[in-house]
Formats: structure tokens, C-alpha cells, sequence
């Protein structure tokens, strides 16, 4: 009886429970364990400092003032990709794609994965996937894939990106930083080679997962559904549907996302490509009639590629809306509808998002994961016991900075630097896989209305070969 009210208890809701479980116990551990952190590689160990009702309801608000241009980009990408999905063109583009790999949708599938991947390990934040992913989940819904090989596909590839990269400014750049700014001060494009066999076997083998997914036929209220299709095309036949032209829409879409994806990625700071940081120089100090025309059209806050955060990444995506709007010719009162029905459909995942956050600011705020970082690194100080710390403090604080903040120096003083970041990193990626204070897994599993329990389902075994070869490959360093 009691098992059966248990399995009741998750039949609804069940991802929004699992996460706010997690925060509960996040929240009691300061009821149980002392605040603590390390300064100068010294840990140092502070009185206890509880989470009350009134601590807990705000610090889980709080991350809406903290970590306000994740909620922007998701808002924007959620109104942008709806505004998208009312456009007969794109409709019609998306649907061309998908016939191309009717067939095989499982490559297709593969293909989405192996791009994230390799884009979230060299950007200058991961999370900015969220606005090249929906254009990914539409095809990919029309192939009539799994809910769960949708969510590995698109998000299980960015954490794959996070687990292996050797230039992401939200892992690398973090490890980066010298000591005194909590960082460990390794160089980016470090362990080249240990990275590309994590990397490229990981990728091995969610795309044996995936295509085996793909083999087995898919229950009808399991296919994937495109969490930003429009309802606008319904009455629309498929003769007028045959005459739309798809080359503007191709355009604009190549001209946006490839400005995304060659604005958010460091090419001065991590490849030493100075083109894009000259082009803009000289285009900002152009003059026309002795004026900087050019400047004062760009505004102030349009950065040089390479530079661009999530912020400018939903600016870029405004305005293609806008000229989107203009080509089609759209009325404006459409537009705000679409948009509006975006954010709407969005408004659930955006409250996962504020949960995960309160969980991030919980470890900010009393900081009692260096009790346990501390109690791991008295039984030894190699690199599997650097990877345990990686595991515990990534499963408490989902934002790998805030990870740093209080427990950096703790590893300075280790030998093989380059070794302990790099389990370190790998530990994070690894529990980002499957923790329920995951910021891209919850976001993933909420968008496109994946229960944990489904993904846990699909993805145990992957995770469980993970966490082998990433002990082996820090054994063998």
C-alpha cells in the first residue's frame, strides 16, 4: 500500500517534485553540518548557519536577481522559436530537413548530439544553446523521435560538451583564473589528448544509445512533441503550403544562429583570432561626414565576436524577429501574440530554472559543501578523490563558479594541476548527467516534458560506462 501511494505521489508532477525534494535536502544540510570554506588552502570551519522557512523562500528568488540573463535568454528563445513556428516558410524548411532523414532518424539524432557537443566545450557560456536547441527539437519532432532520444540528442550533447571541453569559458575559463580569483590557473586547451578520448568515446556511446532508441518503435504519447509549435498553420492546405519559398527564412536563420554561434565563441582569448576584433574596430570607429555612424547604429552594447553573453545572444535574436516580421510581413499585434503564447508555454521550465538557482545560491549563501569537500580530501588527495569532490560538489552547487568559489584553494596546493582540474571538470560534467540540480538537464527534461524518472530509465547505463571511462582515463594520466 505504502509503495503504491509513493508511485502515486510522482504520477503528476513529477520533475517538480524530485527537484524541490532536492532542494529540502540541500537546505537541511545546514541544519546538520557547520559552514566552511577554504582560504589559502586552509579550511577553515565556522559555526552553524540554518536554512529557515523565510531563508529558504527567498534565497529561492533570489535567482531571478542573480542569474537574470538565463531567465532573458529563455524567455526570448521561447517567444522567438513560437514567432518561428507560425511562419509557413519555416514550417516548410524544418519539414524538408526532416524528409531528408525519414529514413534514418537516428542520424539525424547523432548528428544534432556530436554539433552541441562540440559547441558547448569552446563557448563562452553553454547555456546559450538554448537558442540554437528549439530549431534542433522541431525537426527532430517531425522524425517522431522519443521524447527521451530528444533530450539526449540536443541537451545530453551540451553536457557532453561540459564534461569534455578544453576551452568553455563557464568550465575551462572558471579553472582558469588565477588562485586569488578562485580558479586554479591552468591554461585553456589544457589536457588535449585525455579530453578528446573522454570526448569522443562519450559521444560513442550516447550515439549507440540513441540509435538504439531509435530501433524500437515509439509508443504515440512518447514521441517527442515541438514544445513551440503554432496552431496559426492549422488551416492552412498544402497547396498554398507548396508554394512558399523557403530560401528567405534559410537565410535569415543562417545569418542569425551563425551569427550566434560565431559571436559566443572566444576566438581572441582561446584560438588567438584577432580577425573579428579588427573588422569590429574598424567598423565602430568608421566616420561618415566626421560622425561614427556605424557606432552609434550598433549601440554600445553590441560586442565584437567572441565576446557576446547571453544577453547580446537574445538582443541578436530580437532583432531578427523583427526583420523576420518585416520579410513575411507579419503584423506587429501577431507577432506580440506568438511571442507571448512562447513565454507562456515556458513559464513552467522558467520555475525549474528558479529552483535549480535557489539550490546554487543555498551553497553561495551557507556554504557547508567544504565540510564535505574537506572530510574527502582527509581520506586522500589523488585525483579520484579530487573526481569524488568534483561529484559531490556539482550535485550541491550547479553553477561550476559558485563550485569554485569557496572550495578552489583547497586544490592549489595539489600536485599536477592540470590532472586535479581536470577531474574537477570531468566530476561536474559527469553528475550534470543525472543529478536532479542539473541547470541544462532539468531545463531539458521540463521543456520538453521528459518525466526523471524516463530520462533515469534511458540513460543509466551510459552513465554508469561514463563514470568508468572517466576513472580510467584519470588513472592512466
Amino acid at each position: 500500500m505504502k509503495k503504491r501511494e509513493k508511485t502515486k505521489f510522482f504520477q503528476k508532477h513529477e520533475l517538480f517534485k524530485i527537484v524541490g525534494i532536492f532542494m529540502i535536502v540541500a537546505a537541511l544540510l545546514t541544519w546538520v553540518m557547520e559552514i566552511g570554506l577554504y582560504q589559502g588552502g586552509q579550511f577553515i570551519n565556522d559555526e552553524m548557519m540554518r536554512i529557515g522557512l523565510s531563508d529558504f523562500l527567498a534565497f529561492s528568488m533570489y535567482g531571478i536577481y542573480y542569474f537574470t540573463t538565463h531567465f532573458i535568454i529563455l524567455i526570448v528563445a521561447a517567444g522567438f522559436y513560437k514567432f518561428l513556428g507560425s511562419i509557413p516558410a519555416y514550417q516548410k524548411l524544418t519539414d524538408n530537413i526532416a524528409k531528408k532523414f525519414s529514413n534514418v532518424p537516428a542520424l539525424f539524432a547523432i548528428i544534432v548530439m556530436i554539433l552541441l557537443a562540440a559547441f558547448a566545450g569552446v563557448v563562452t557560456d553553454y547555456f546559450v544553446a538554448i537558442a540554437l536547441i528549439p530549431f534542433f527539437v522541431t525537426i527532430l519532432s517531425k522524425l517522431k523521435v522519443d521524447k527521451t532520444v530528444g533530450v539526449a540528442s540536443t541537451f545530453g550533447g551540451v553536457l557532453i560538451g561540459i564534461l569534455a571541453s578544453s576551452y568553455s569559458g563557464r568550465i575551462v575559463g572558471e579553472l582558469s583564473k588565477a588562485p586569488a580569483q578562485y580558479g586554479l590557473g591552468i591554461k585553456y586547451g589544457y589536457q588535449k589528448y585525455p579530453i578528446m578520448i573522454l570526448f569522443g568515446i562519450s559521444l560513442l556511446l550516447l550515439a549507440y544509445f540513441i540509435w538504439r532508441k531509435c530501433s524500437k518503435e515509439t509508443a504515440e504519447e512518447k514521441i517527442l512533441k515541438d514544445p513551440f509549435t503554432s496552431s496559426a498553420l492549422a488551416e492552412m492546405d498544402k497547396k498554398s503550403l507548396k508554394r512558399v519559398k523557403t530560401a528567405p527564412i534559410a537565410i535569415m536563420l543562417f545569418v542569425i544562429l551563425g551569427s550566434i554561434v560565431l559571436g559566443v565563441i572566444p576566438w581572441k582569448d582561446c584560438f588567438e583570432v584577432t580577425l573579428f576584433s579588427e573588422v569590429y574596430e574598424s567598423i565602430t570607429t568608421a566616420t561618415l561626414f566626421d560622425t561614427p555612424i556605424f557606432q552609434y547604429v550598433l549601440g554600445n552594447t553590441m560586442l565584437e565576436f567572441g565576446s557576446w553573453d547571453l544577453l547580446t545572444v537574445s538582443v541578436v535574436m530580437l532583432i531578427g524577429a523583427m526583420l523576420i516580421k518585416i520579410i513575411y510581413s507579419v503584423s506587429f499585434d501577431d507577432l506580440i501574440d506568438e511571442f507571448s503564447e512562447g513565454v507562456k508555454r515556458i513559464v513552467p521550465t522558467l520555475g525549474m530554472v528558479l529552483m535549480i538557482f535557489g539550490i546554487t545560491l543555498f551553497s553561495g549563501a551557507y556554504p557547508t559543501i567544504a565540510n564535505l569537500i574537506n572530510g574527502i580530501l582527509k581520506e586522500g588527495t589523488d585525483v579520484l578523490y579530487v573526481l569524488a569532490c568534483g561529484i559531490v560538489n556539482g550535485l550541491f552547487t550547479p553553477d561550476f563558479n559558485y563550485m569554485l568559489r569557496y572550495t578552489s584553494t583547497a586544490y592549489t596546493s595539489l600536485q599536477n594541476i592540470d590532472n586535479v582540474a581536470l577531474a574537477l571538470q570531468s566530476g561536474f560534467g559527469f553528475i550534470s548527467m543525472i543529478a536532479p540540480s542539473s541547470l541544462v538537464l532539468i531545463t531539458g527534461l521540463s521543456m520538453l516534458d521528459v518525466k526523471y524518472s524516463e530520462w533515469f530509465k534511458f540513460i543509466w547505463k551510459f552513465i554508469l560506462l561514463v563514470l568508468i571511462l572517466v576513472v580510467a582515463v584519470l588513472v592512466v594520466l
